[in-house]
């Protein structure tokens, strides 16, 4: 341990050496990577805006009013598209949009 000088030896020296770069290595192999790497980012998730799903089921439910009842008038079935561009330009359900223009093209005009 301590010679005949009163200094560490080499050997305990190298030793607690060796122990910290081992404890640095298992940091990294335990984390899997070191710590000022950056975590890759999340996938990217559309989600339905609470006013685009009420704006949805508000289209719905006047074009199943409006197939009820025969057809629209000209400025209505403009409204009704306007509204379904928006929901498209604010990233909608591709499928529910389609669902919508489906049955927009049903009403006669």
């Amino acid at each position: 341990m301590v010679n005949r000088n009163g200094f560490l030896s080499i050997g305990i020296i190298v030793f607690i050496g060796g122990l910290i770069v081992l404890s640095a290595g298992a940091g990294i192999y335990f984390y899997g990577r070191s710590r000022t790497e950056v975590p890759p980012a999340p996938a990217l998730q559309t989600v339905a805006a609470p006013e685009n799903e009420n704006l949805f089921l508000e289209i719905e439910s006047q074009l199943q009013m409006a197939l009820k009842s025969g057809g629209i008038t000209p400025e209505k079935y403009k409204l009704l598209d306007g509204q379904i561009q928006k929901l498209e330009s604010d990233g909608a359900d591709p499928g529910k949009i389609k669902a919508l223009r489906v049955d927009l093209a049903k009403l006669e005009i």
